[in-house]
């Protein structure tokens, strides 16, 4: 478990719209405390809602408990932007910034420098 291997993030790759199982849901809470956690899809294609469920391991639920949207990201590009903004010594607000900005989307294109 990430928790117990002490690392310093962890991206999930959720179903469908960003739900994972309460469960599942329980151990990113108790992940929060300790790491930044990013949410993405394993859908291939897309990005993760923000608000249409709630129910325990919803992405409403899932952001309400602190995780940070990768948005358009994947989960591989959601790995790498993490791993770099870790290295570069970010802080939680300042990652969560980096990935609105990287998992932007604008017309079906997603923003990357």
């Amino acid at each position: 478990m990430a928790i117990n291997a002490r690392y310093d993030g962890a991206v999930v790759e959720a179903f469908g719209v960003g739900h994972v199982s309460q469960g599942l849901a329980d151990v990113i809470s108790a992940a929060l405390p300790l790491m930044p956690v990013v949410l993405t899809t394993r859908t291939g294609a897309g990005t993760t809602f923000s608000g249409t469920y709630g129910f325990p391991g919803s992405e409403g639920d899932l952001l309400e408990r602190g995780v940070i949207p990768a948005g358009w990201l994947d989960g591989r590009k959601a790995t790498v932007l993490l791993d770099r903004v870790l290295a570069a010594g970010f802080d939680r607000d300042s990652i969560r910034a980096e990935f609105e900005v990287r998992g932007a989307c604008l017309g079906g294109l997603v923003l990357v420098e």
